[in-house]
């Protein structure tokens, strides 16, 4: 079977989980003896193989010339999603030289809804996997207290059409999938895909039972001074790092330490906490194994987002590793870290509710149970079970191929 992925970015280009998530598919997929395609955006045209994976990175006019745009980004870019005609030929070229059993679309920024009227119009059955809220907000956000921007309080026009064109559009897809239940009814209840078969397949990740289960064991028996945090993400306003660095900034023991691995905007006011107190060090950006070697020699991973997560698998990146995870009380988090089983939920933004959680899971006995919650856990997430599922998806609708 021949499955065309269409994605905003594709691997080597990481800005984040969803990116992650389409690459270990993909290659997964690939293992398994499909043929797997990437359509994505880039700044120039480019072909190339990885790993198994065909990708095609074609230029996006709104991406490659976004600096100049300036304030003028956002208005480029809706007209771009409006009325896209290079986007509709990219896609268009492709389908003709991968010829897929069916177009599997995930995040559509700098590309356009019309990446599903092409396919659509082809015959090839669509699968969409929700990764983010760009489907129903221009600016993809949302926010755990539900605070909604004055463009949402009075939609202007722009903001009603961009709405109205995806629910109608999105009818063309055959099913949707989102990596939790939260997620999938944020975009049902929204009135989008109103056509479509829904299906929750959640994020997944590759690992070894018995890796697994020995970094359990270490850390179960950890013997270290100091009992050592980790941050991994986007170092952003809505993954909760200010929220984060005022809690932890307010703990009074000496023998806590904080690792911090990420890039983003908020780098600067990461790297002067990180000089202003000892107990706080700041990693850079990290690669894969560069992550795992951080979170072996950390004891909990905390996921602070005050935005709502589609999924987090940040969080299995902490259970591979045998860590427990302290995470927000939001979005899709709670569907994987269940509070006091595998780690601790806590309120988005109460700094009182985190420093609790981070007192209380210092506690030893309190720790080797989390520890045994783990395994439990991750074990549904493996990524030959997802790959799986989405193989008999596809299947139940390659067969519709041309009669759309």
């Amino acid at each position: 079977m021949t499955i065309l992925f269409v994605h905003t970015y594709y691997y080597p280009e990481i800005h984040g989980g969803a990116e992650i998530s389409v690459l270990k598919l993909a290659e997964e997929l690939v293992k398994k003896g499909h043929r797997c395609c990437v359509y994505c955006t880039s700044n120039c045209d480019s072909d190339e193989i990885i790993n198994g994976v065909e990708i095609y990175r074609r230029k996006s006019m709104v991406r490659s010339n976004a600096d100049m745009l300036g304030v003028f980004k956002r208005p480029a870019h809706f007209l771009g999603e409006v009325s896209s005609p290079k986007v509709k030929s990219q896609i268009s070229s492709i389908i003709d030289t991968c010829k897929p059993d069916i177009v599997h679309t995930n995040c559509l920024y700098y590309l356009s809804s019309n990446v599903w009227k092409v396919s659509h119009r082809r015959g090839i059955p669509i699968v969409q996997t929700i990764r983010d809220y760009f489907f129903s907000c221009f600016r993809g956000f949302s926010t755990t207290d539900r605070e909604r921007c004055a463009q949402c309080m009075v939609p202007s026009f722009a903001c009603n059409v961009f709405k109205r064109r995806y629910r109608n559009v999105s009818k063309t897809v055959s099913v949707v999938t989102a990596p939790s239940s939260f997620t999938l009814g944020n975009m049902i209840d929204q009135g989008l895909f109103s056509s479509s078969e829904s299906v929750v397949i959640p994020n997944a990740i590759d690992f070894e039972e018995a890796s697994v289960l020995d970094c359990i064991q270490a850390h179960k028996h950890r013997d270290r001074e100091t009992f050592n945090f980790a941050f991994l993400g986007t170092l952003s306003e809505k993954k909760g790092i200010k929220w984060l660095l005022r809690s932890f900034q307010d703990l009074s023991d000496q023998k806590v330490r904080l690792f911090i691995a990420g890039k983003g905007e908020l780098e600067d006011l990461v790297r002067k906490a990180a000089s202003t107190d000892e107990r706080i060090s700041f990693k850079g950006f990290l690669a894969e194994e560069g992550i795992s070697e951080l979170l072996r020699m950390c004891d909990a991973l905390i996921v602070p987002s005050i935005w709502d997560e589609p999924f987090g698998r940040v969080v299995l990146d902490g259970f591979k590793n045998g860590v427990p995870v302290l995470a927000s009380r939001s979005g899709g988090l709670p569907e994987i870290v269940s509070d006091g089983v595998n780690g601790f939920l806590v309120s988005p933004n109460s700094k009182n509710d985190l420093i609790s959680a981070m007192n209380r899971i210092q506690n030893p006995e309190v720790y080797r149970l989390l520890c045994d919650g783990i395994y439990p856990t991750i074990s549904r997430y493996s990524i030959g079970e997802q790959a799986n599922r989405f193989v008999r998806l596809y299947e139940a609708y390659a067969g519709l191929a041309g009669k759309l």
